[in-house]
């Protein structure tokens, strides 16, 4: 059912990044947990513009939301593993 298609997308998506040499440096539970706050974020926010609970739903914003999320979130787990987190 539906679920598999998540997992499916979700397996998808782990095995472009462990491929991919940006991520390599990172531990699996790390690349994990970015996809899933990614996964998270960008759900909310597709749920806020289907809702039409957002003031710019224009493509240009929502892609720079997206973007800064991402780079926020590359950028603090990079401090967190140096950090020893």
């Amino acid at each position: 059912p539906d679920g598999d298609i998540i997992r499916e997308f979700h397996a998808s998506i782990n095995e472009i990044q462990d491929q991919d040499s940006r991520f390599t440096g990172n531990s699996a539970a790390v690349r994990r947990r970015m996809i899933n706050k990614m996964w998270i974020f960008s759900h909310g926010l597709a749920t806020l513009v289907c809702a039409n609970l957002m003031t710019d739903d224009s493509a240009d914003y929502i892609l720079d939301s997206l973007n800064d999320f991402g780079s926020a979130l590359v950028a603090a787990e990079i401090s967190r593993a140096v950090e020893g987190g």
